[in-house]
């Protein structure tokens, strides 16, 4: 059996983020680490974050590089069809060391790095597929176009990226954050669809395929696979 290398590193840390938004949340995800992802307060109801998790797997370009921003706890592994270098980065250690158990378990060459999206420690063009899966809501407002310009950076010419938001214009999801938000001392904001479609655009890249959650109006949930280039939009739901 082939042999797992699991590697953990800290990232310079960077001033763009708040650097007591950044501990607040560090605490969180570090208390919530072992089981984020198994109960419907950390993720929207299970089954619908498990369903995107798998049309995600199914979407991913199986080349050599794989980048996942805000890998959590590796909820994505037991998802994914064969071994690929898949790296990870979090803000929280202890989703860290979840998500290295997980790999082992899994077989999945994993690299784990601790970082914060707005500052990605990769040159330029480093991967075949960047994902950002139940992760940007938890990014400030003020922060969001640097975070989107680091996952084209890192990007390769003519790669992918995969990205779920949750829906600012469903107002159960608009609500439930807020609440949940000020009760966990974390930023959780939903996200105005059309401005990411707007952002992505303009750098080149265009959507190939989405994934929506029901009801079709105002979902809760949306995934956008985009691909540098155009192509038909084929919507599942």
């Amino acid at each position: 059996m082939e042999r797992l290398r699991t590697y953990f590193f800290r990232a310079k840390r960077h001033t763009l983020f708040p650097v007591n938004l950044e501990i607040r949340q560090r605490i969180f995800f570090n208390r919530v680490a072992e089981d984020f992802g198994t109960r419907a307060w950390a993720t929207g109801r299970v089954a619908e974050r498990q369903a995107i998790r798998r049309w995600t797997a199914e979407r991913i370009i199986y080349g050599e590089n794989i980048l996942d921003v805000g890998v959590g706890n590796g909820l994505m592994f037991q998802y994914l069809k064969r071994k690929i270098n898949y790296t990870g980065i979090d803000i929280s250690e202890n989703m860290l060391i979840q998500a290295g158990i997980r790999a082992r378990h899994y077989g999945i060459p994993f690299t784990a790095l601790q970082g914060n999206a707005a500052a990605l420690p990769f040159p330029d063009s480093s991967f075949d597929t960047v994902m950002c899966i139940d992760m940007f809501h938890h990014i400030p407002r003020f922060l969001r176009s640097r975070v989107l310009g680091e996952l084209v950076r890192v990007v390769r010419p003519r790669g992918q990226i995969i990205i779920e938001i949750k829906n600012q214009w469903n107002p159960f999801i608009a609500c439930g954050y807020l609440i949940g938000g000020m009760v966990h001392g974390v930023t959780m904001v939903p996200v105005n669809p059309f401005n990411v479609r707007h952002y992505f655009s303009e750098t080149g890249f265009h959507i190939q395929d989405k994934f929506i959650v029901p009801p079709r109006i105002c979902p809760p949930f949306i995934v956008f696979d985009l691909r540098q280039g155009t192509g038909d939009v084929r919507v599942i739901q």
